[in-house]
């Protein structure tokens, strides 16, 4: 029996928690062919990226985040033309002034 095996084993005989852990490890194995104890070394971020980019559709990706974020920096830069154009319009009639 390989070590992967006898993690597997063990996990399996704890909470659910550790069946889920079970479940995805054993995805992430199948999907790729990694073994178990490269799988567990690599970051838990890049395998949660690796199932939600298998799991989530293009569409949600495409409205849900990146087409926000993008409107959201497009409103902080029109935000901070305009209080630059105020503070520099400002600036200018305090110079005309004096």
């Amino acid at each position: 029996m390989s070590k992967s095996s006898l993690v597997i084993t063990e996990l399996k005989k704890k909470s659910t928690k550790s069946k889920t852990l079970v479940a995805f490890l054993q995805l992430c194995h199948q999907a790729k062919g990694l073994s178990l104890t490269t799988t567990t070394s690599m970051s838990s971020l890049v395998l949660f990226l690796r199932q939600v980019s298998r799991e989530v559709p293009g569409w949600l990706l495409w409205l849900g985040i990146f087409l926000p974020v993008t409107l959201l920096i497009i409103q902080i830069m029109v935000y901070l033309n305009w209080r630059l154009t105020q503070v520099t319009g400002k600036a200018w009639c305090d110079s005309q002034n004096h």
